[in-house]
């Protein structure tokens, strides 16, 4: 009854309104902090674009920052975006473009807002719902600061004039001519609107056999002109032909151009962290064709135009699922397959309950996205940057596309690179597939630098195998510096000179066992590791292996600098935060290891990570003498039917459980570990049997005997 009370006390339909608001604030402030470099490397090859095009007063149509040969010829037709971009960083720097991107996804969001509130037709829950929707659909992209996002804007935007405000259609060809500098090979779908509504207008001319009045007339002379605005971009009708080049190939190696077979449309997964984008999309899906098989009969014709077109597009690449749900945005407004519920309050706790789930779902896929965003440094090779920045000789730069963008952004013009990721509009498939062999294939290595002889080879720290090719057949090229992802080879004789890691081998590193350097070797890979990090202190990597080296050698100070560097790097990483409460552990400072490792926890996404945490804690408590936390923290770390669990774990925690009082669960535990003991470890066997035979004193004489 209680419950009952309670859950009439509220409508549903304020239920929403309090959702809704806290939804919006809630991404809203999640967005606002988050930086947009960590998640979007391509907004660098953007702000390049805008520096060359501010510094020489005209647009790209070649490869400027690339050495390759002949130089590869485009149409620019994100040229306004990369301007627009460029002044803002100028003016405001990364926190200019995270307002910025932020301010674009929220008005788009709101656009679809107020589009599907127009319609009275439909309920409240209803609205809440598809929104909700739209919401966790254009997230992702919201994230990113690229020109898709305006893109979206100007759709929304034009939806919602031609649906609601016709008298305003006059702003439409200025919205048009904005949308084709800022994104022009997105052309297609702004005619494809535009055409849509023309076509259906001209169908009830016919239809009613009237004419025109003059109001139809301004809003088909604005249509017309929207049509036309395609041409008015610098580029002219060379953009015409943009978004046809075949990315055949490029879908291979870029995952939004991939066609999803039939069958990821009907799958839908869902787990305890949060319902994977796809399935989101399904269900939107399976709500739109609902909602126009339910009102095929009353659907307008530009709407149902709109929506086969958008169909269609949705199976020539999966980067369309938000051309498709903006385009069925009129579909769903309009024709709602669930019809306005005219109860106000909830008619069962139950359903109420459900809906309080299926509202924090929103929720917990926000966190969950933005967690998994890497905001950290360590995701660019800032490391190789100021290496060069510092050796300035200038020169060209053999590079994986992925860090293209940052690369000629940081270097340009004093170093040339290959190529970026603008595929395949800037440059080939052939050239992408020429550089990617070049770093696996030792002919085809040999054949990229016989023709380019470049300066410098940047290579991904996980392609191990690539140290065998260079050095076996070109020598000349030796590793001078590495960061968290990437290693750079010279060939220059005076930096090879100079810098030349002697000792490290970077791509052996993660794995190396620094405890068997002889102390020679020892002291020669210190010292290049301290040269590395003098040069740029922000290297994660480097300072995981200081650290660790600080630490044996007992200067735990200096390891603790190397440490808060880790977590000043990657805030998100539990690595940093773990180093840190092992050195404070082992300084006596208990409680500050345990916030150090309870931040750790925090961000940790694997069990061993998290287990491994709950057995760092369990030590600082026991140090502090809190049996309760210190068994509470060690049952967390132990799996005892696992192999992985150990007999002196499971003796640690045998003896947590004694101390505390669960004397039956201390003596299954001490069985437990007797039985995994080494036969030869007779010093365990006998702590072990000790135990036990306390356990059965313990027994005899308890008042219960």
């Amino acid at each position: 009854m209680i419950i009952r009370k309670v859950f009439d006390k509220f409508s549903l339909n304020a239920l929403c309104i309090i959702y809704l608001i806290a939804l919006v604030l809630y991404t809203m402030i999640s967005i606002s902090t988050l930086p947009v470099l960590k998640g979007d490397t391509d907004i660098f090859y953007h702000l390049s674009g805008g520096r060359y095009i501010m510094n020489h007063m005209e647009i790209p149509t070649a490869s400027y920052f690339s050495f390759i040969s002949p130089q590869r010829h485009w149409v620019d037709y994100y040229w306004l975006f990369q301007v627009f971009n460029y002044k803002i960083y100028s003016l405001f720097s990364i926190s200019g473009l995270v307002f910025v991107r932020s301010v674009i996804f929220m008005i788009t969001e709101l656009i679809v807002f107020m589009f599907l509130l127009k319609n009275k037709n439909k309920s409240l829950p209803y609205v809440t719902f598809i929104f909700s929707m739209y919401f966790l659909l254009l997230l992702p992209r919201g994230l990113q600061s690229r020109p898709h996002a305006v893109s979206y804007l100007c759709m929304a935007a034009f939806l919602y004039i031609l649906e609601f405000k016709r008298e305003k259609a006059w702003t439409l060809p200025l919205i048009a001519t904005l949308w084709v500098n800022f994104h022009g090979i997105e052309y297609p779908v702004m005619i494809l609107i535009a055409g849509a509504y023309l076509f259906e207008a001209y169908v009830l001319r016919v239809r009613q056999k009237r004419n025109f009045t003059k109001d139809e007339y301004v809003f088909l002379l604005s249509l017309t002109l929207v049509l036309c605005c395609v041409y008015f971009t610098p580029n002219g009708v060379a953009l015409l032909k943009a978004p046809f080049i075949s990315t055949r190939y490029a879908s291979e190696y870029i995952t939004e151009l991939v066609k999803l077979p039939l069958s990821d449309y009907f799958s839908f997964l869902v787990n305890t962290t949060d319902v994977p984008y796809q399935t989101v999309f399904n269900l939107f899906l399976i709500v739109a064709v609902t909602a126009i098989a339910a009102n095929i009969k009353k659907v307008q014709l530009s709407h149902f135009i709109m929506f086969i077109a958008a169909a269609v597009l949705i199976f020539k690449a999966n980067r369309f699922s938000l051309e498709f749900s903006l385009l069925a945005l009129p579909v769903l407004s309009a024709n709602p397959p669930i019809k306005k519920h005219t109860k106000p309050m909830f008619p069962t706790p139950a359903i109420a309950v459900i809906s309080l789930i299926l509202m924090s779902i929103p929720f917990i896929n926000v966190r969950m996205l933005l967690k998994s965003v890497p905001v950290s440094k360590s995701v660019l090779p800032h490391g190789i940057v100021s290496f060069l920045k510092k050796a300035d000789t200038g020169g060209t730069l053999m590079n994986h596309p992925n860090s293209g963008g940052y690369l000629e952004w940081e270097l340009y013009p004093r170093y040339k690179i290959f190529m970026d990721m603008e595929i395949p509009f800037l440059f080939k498939d052939e050239d992408m597939f020429n550089v990617l062999s070049s770093f696996t294939n030792p002919s085809a290595l040999g054949e990229f630098l016989n023709t380019y002889k470049p300066d410098y080879i940047i290579v991904s720290l996980l392609n191990g195998t690539f140290r065998y090719l260079i050095s076996s057949k070109h020598p000349e090229y030796r590793v001078v510096f590495f960061d968290d992802i990437e290693v750079l080879y010279a060939k220059n004789p005076e930096i090879t000179e100079k810098y030349a890691l002697k000792t490290i081998d970077p791509f052996t590193l993660t794995g190396l066992d620094l405890r068997q350097l002889t102390p020679d070797v020892r002291e020669s890979f210190l010292k290049e590791m301290m040269s590395i990090n003098s040069i740029d202190p922000d290297i994660e990597l480097v300072n995981q292996v200081l650290a660790i080296i600080l630490t044996e050698e007992k200067k735990y100070g200096e390891a603790l600098v190397c440490a808060n560097a880790m977590i000043r790097v990657s805030p998100l990483n539990p690595r940093g935060f773990m180093l840190k409460g092992d050195l404070l552990n082992r300084q006596g400072k208990y409680e500050e290891a345990i916030r150090a490792f309870k931040a750790a926890l925090s961000n940790a996404t694997e069990d061993a990570v998290k287990k491994d945490v709950y057995k760092k804690l369990w030590y600082s408590y026991s140090n502090l003498k809190q049996d309760e936390k210190a068994y509470e923290m060690l049952s967390k770390g132990v799996d005892v039917f696992t192999y992985s669990s150990t007999y002196d774990d499971l003796y640690a925690l045998g003896l947590l459980a004694f101390t505390t009082g669960k004397t039956d669960e201390a003596f299954t535990l001490f069985t437990f570990a007797l039985k995994k003991a080494p036969d030869n470890d007779t010093l365990w066997k006998d702590k072990i049997e000790k135990m036990l035979l306390q356990y059965k004193n313990y027994k005899k004489n308890s008042p219960a005997n």
